[in-house]
């Protein structure tokens, strides 16, 4: 029988990766076809985790979609190095071990046919030697049993296909974060991995102190609280020194009027 071949990949090297992107150094790896990527396909790396913390899909890579690009976690398994100017990985091909089907016995011949060979046999042998042949009935093999539906063998099932592998959505983040050079405003922001879906917008303190007191944290809702009230109070401090400042222009003004 002929070997067959098995399709493989190189193993992409993690430890090589993440020195190059500390190196920050650009890095393109082939995504290995999946169910997700039943064609391959390249993307670029732009992170590498901790299995321990982050779980077998520890590796970011962004990745063109439909003409947008998304960030998408994979396990090293799912990558395989990969050459300038690839848009998918080459596959390594490793010849199967070949298997040779062992000889089949040859079936025993049933005792009741061999008991009843020899009897012909002897009783041909004695025909020979009697002056006149006596014919003698040949005691026949009992016929085979017809298969019936307890004996006859059954068939497997296949097994049910899986559903093809598909790859995780990337994670969704809200940020509420100050803004400005003082960090007196606030904006909210959405994100699906690395893509904004939801540009920064502005809000007002008050509006950033409801947002937080609706999810219910108390420690998250005091720290915010605190936050607001030391900007109050630098804000007053700018209101008092303005005020200070517009009276004495004012009187200044007044002497020339009084003039």
């Amino acid at each position: 029988m002929a070997a067959r071949n098995r399709i493989t990949y190189a193993p992409l090297d993690v430890d090589s990766a993440r020195a190059a992107l500390a190196a920050d150094k650009l890095v393109r790896v082939g995504i290995v076809p999946t169910g997700y990527f039943p064609d391959g396909g390249s993307g670029r790396l732009r992170s590498v985790g901790d299995p321990a913390v982050d779980g077998e899909e520890f590796i970011q890579v962004e990745v063109n979609i439909g003409g947008s690009k998304d960030v998408i976690p994979f396990a090293p398994s799912d990558l395989t190095p990969i050459k300038r100017g690839q848009t998918s990985p080459d596959p390594i091909t490793a010849p199967k071990t070949t298997r040779v089907a062992a000889p089949r016995a040859k079936s025993a011949r049933p005792a009741s046919i061999v008991s009843n060979v020899e009897s012909l046999d002897a009783r041909r042998a004695d025909s020979r030697t009697a002056s006149s042949p006596v014919a003698t009935p040949i005691e026949a093999a009992a016929p085979a049993k017809p298969a019936t539906a307890d004996s006859a063998p059954a068939i497997a099932k296949p097994a049910p296909k899986k559903p093809a592998p598909r790859g995780k959505r990337a994670p969704v983040t809200i940020t509420i974060s100050t803004t400005g050079v003082e960090n007196t405003g606030w904006q909210v922001e959405a994100r699906l991995g690395a893509k904004v879906m939801v540009k920064a917008a502005a809000v007002s303190p008050a509006r950033a102190a409801q947002l937080v007191a609706t999810l219910d944290n108390a420690a998250l809702t005091e720290f915010v609280a605190d936050v607001l009230a030391e900007h109050r109070a630098q804000a007053q401090a700018r209101a008092d020194r303005l005020a200070q400042e517009l009276a004495a222009v004012q009187a200044e003004l007044a002497e020339y009027s009084g003039k």
